[in-house]
């Protein structure tokens, strides 16, 4: 059974901790040089513009601060433009051959090829004015996680929405075949780095 604990971002498998996803990708990240006060903010933003979408997409009513519309707004867009039919929402997703956990922003279908044809995607939701390239490897794991647990409905594709505080957003494929092996690379790196007292 997998546990999750908010404070000091923390899962657990029947009661042993395993690596998240942010945390296995943690040798690429470049915040270096980025004021605290930057970090936290933009944090406490995506983190606020997370649960409005997730409250959205549940059905909830909620009361929105003036600096979060412009991002919800964004999203709606999304769900309208791209006829995105959201079967999962902030799922929690385990893989039990590489244990690690994460949540998965979203996941469902999206207008395929043809007529009447979809295709099941991972999407996660982003807050940030720029991408960063861990986007690839963040994705490709929570899809082979996705597709080693709900096998009968795989997924097959990986995008990132893109939420701008102008109330538009931009839709980013990630396709790199490589992405979930850099993901096992990181995976090694952090697990190299504890045991070695890093």
């Amino acid at each position: 059974m997998l546990e999750f604990t908010e404070e000091g971002h923390l899962y657990k498998w029947n009661g042993e901790k395993v690596l998240s996803v942010t945390q296995t990708l943690e040798p690429l990240y470049a915040y270096s040089g980025i004021p605290d006060h930057i970090m936290k903010a933009a944090s406490e933003r995506g983190t606020a513009v997370h649960l409005a979408c997730e409250y959205l997409d549940n059905g909830v009513e909620f009361d929105i601060s003036p600096e979060i519309e412009p991002y919800l707004e964004a999203w709606k867009t999304f769900l309208i433009d791209s006829q995105f039919e959201c079967e999962l929402v902030e799922s929690l997703l385990y893989h039990p051959l590489y244990r690690y956990a994460g949540a998965v922003d979203r996941v469902g279908q999206l207008p395929g090829k043809g007529r009447g044809k979809k295709r099941r995607a991972i999407i996660d939701i982003k807050t940030t004015v720029n991408l960063m390239p861990t986007a690839g490897p963040q994705l490709a794991a929570y899809l082979e996680a996705f597709n080693v647990n709900f096998k009968d409905m795989p997924a097959q594709d990986r995008y990132v929405v893109q939420l701008k505080k102008d109330g538009t957003f931009k839709f980013h494929k990630h396709a790199d075949k490589n992405d979930f092996q850099l993901f096992l690379s990181c995976q090694n790196i952090v697990k190299w780095k504890a045991a070695n007292g890093y």
